[in-house]
């Protein structure tokens, strides 16, 4: 077999990311008020993290979102993320079910990506209340993880998931 052309690449091609990680131990969220709580947390893309054994009891709280930013946790320094298979970019709703021990997929909002933001919280945005935090730093020439490509319709236009009554 023939060739044009030949290309040696000496760097790793992105891939998912497994954990979040401070010293030698995994970022997780440990006993948060309302119960906010959970596993390792990976990063599947650039703008995808999946909590392992994500806990809250939603329907306590007057609000509850995960949010991510930057800088101090507050109301002016983040965005709710959308839970994926949920929440759409038109409608996306509070947390407000009980939630044991899920596997929890969220998408950043906007124009975030994971090297943008260096917190994630369970968060109340009503009156602005951390309900549980890790603080975190992507740095993407350490942790090269795959660009998001959202999923197409038939028609060409981004798939969305059925629509969600909050």
């Amino acid at each position: 077999m023939k060739s044009l052309a030949s290309l040696n690449i000496d760097k790793w091609a992105p891939s998912a990311f497994c954990c979040l990680k401070k010293g030698d131990g995994e970022l997780s969220i440990e006993n948060g008020e309302y119960g906010a709580s959970s596993g390792p947390i990976e990063i599947l893309d650039h703008k995808t993290l999946r909590l392992n054994n994500f806990s809250i009891q939603g329907t306590k709280p007057p609000d509850a979102w995960i949010y991510l930013g930057q800088g101090e946790i507050n109301q002016n320094t983040g965005q709710k993320a959308l839970i994926v298979g949920r929440d759409t970019n038109w409608k996306h709703c509070k947390i407000h079910e009980d939630l044991a021990n899920r596997q929890v997929e969220i998408r950043l909002g906007g124009n975030q990506t994971v090297y943008d933001v260096d917190y994630l919280s369970i968060f109340c945005y009503q009156y602005s209340v951390d309900f549980g935090s890790i603080r975190f730093k992507v740095d993407p020439s350490r942790v090269p993880v795959p660009f998001h490509m959202p999923p197409e319709s038939d028609r060409g236009f981004p798939a969305d998931p059925a629509p969600i009554d909050c």
